[in-house]
């Protein structure tokens, strides 16, 4: 199969996507950030599939940091504004 056929694209970036925090989350992180709140309360699972557990998130000032305790995933999501 080519890398240039549409099914291996598509299959590449659901992996990306995989990987990643939806877009809601992200926002909702950063809203409680500009709040200046010291814990985020809701309960965010590991955007990789294959693991799935809650991520510890450590709100530092003007940044999140998300890490899962099971397999090691890591993002910082800073405040924009």
């Amino acid at each position: 199969m080519s890398v240039f056929a549409p099914e291996s694209r598509e299959k590449g970036e659901s992996g990306f996507e995989a990987r990643n925090l939806s877009k809601k989350i992200e926002q909702d992180v950063k809203r409680a950030i500009q709040q200046k709140k010291e814990r985020f309360l809701d309960i965010v699972s590991c955007p990789i599939q294959s693991c799935g557990t809650p991520v510890r998130i450590e709100m530092r000032g003007d940044e999140a940091v998300l890490v899962c305790p099971n397999c090691g995933w890591r993002t910082t999501i800073r405040n924009a504004g």
